[in-house]
């Protein structure tokens, strides 16, 4: 649920999760996508039942050209690219008034707002509410007999959201992610230009309820034109990945 007190914040961002939801579709629609070189984090496999991190929402640099990214934990089960997928983070924009060719191009502004998405709804974020650069982020879900219950709470302004979905109800999941994404656009299959970030930490990472050991995930670094991103050594259930 929207927390009261954001209803102007909301209603100024209403426009572009509309955008978002148009032009937009995660790097996940392409399949692969656990591998995809637009990925940077920490991967782990195992029967799922439930999974959690907390992260800091990156700030778009001054001087940064535009670009789309993302911030999530998400899990994913066995069959490719038809395997099912959900997600839970944040998406950081600086998207353009207007697009030319492949490229963003005009006047534009950064924006940032939670999301969660599934395969069901082809990967297009769906706006949960606003958040700001340098707020603290807690994401939970959690697989149950009724389907995914995910809860995402802004432990700087207070705003939440909470919401039940069957989707893929009885589905196994087999694999769990704490990523940072160089989102695709959906017109072209290519990845948008990556911003210029802040330091991405993500902190309290739990899977089935515990820390997952050093020995039970690997990293994935992400390596698009122009952009290397590589996540620190996991310690004491955290790790970074460094601002450009």
């Amino acid at each position: 649920m929207r927390q009261p007190g954001r209803r102007s914040r909301l209603a100024a961002a209403r426009p572009l999760a509309i955008v978002v939801g148009l032009i937009v579709v995660l790097a996940a629609a392409l399949g692969g996508r656990a591998h995809s070189s637009a990925f940077a984090g920490y991967v782990w496999g195992g029967q799922v039942s439930s999974v959690q991190g907390s992260w800091t929402v990156p700030r778009i640099l001054r001087g940064s050209p535009p670009g789309v990214a993302a911030t999530w934990i998400g899990a994913q089960g066995p069959g490719g690219g038809s395997a099912p997928f959900i997600q839970l983070g944040s998406d950081e924009q600086l998207l353009a008034s207007s697009i030319t060719g492949s490229h963003l191009a005009g006047p534009r502004a950064p924006a940032y707002f939670a999301f969660w998405s599934d395969t069901a709804r082809h990967f297009h974020p769906l706006f949960l509410f606003p958040v700001s650069p340098g707020d603290e982020l807690s994401a939970s879900m959690t697989l149950g007999p009724r389907g995914w219950a995910l809860s995402i709470k802004d432990e700087t302004s207070g705003a939440s959201a909470s919401l039940t979905t069957t989707y893929a109800l009885g589905a196994r999941y087999n694999e769990v992610e704490w990523t940072q994404e160089d989102v695709t656009d959906g017109r072209t299959s290519k990845p948008f230009p990556y911003p210029r970030l802040s330091t991405v930490v993500f902190t309290h990472l739990t899977v089935n309820s515990h820390a997952p050991g050093a020995g039970a995930v690997y990293s994935q670094p992400m390596s698009e034109p122009g952009v290397s991103l590589t996540p620190s050594t996991l310690s004491d259930d955290a790790f970074a990945l460094p601002g450009s």
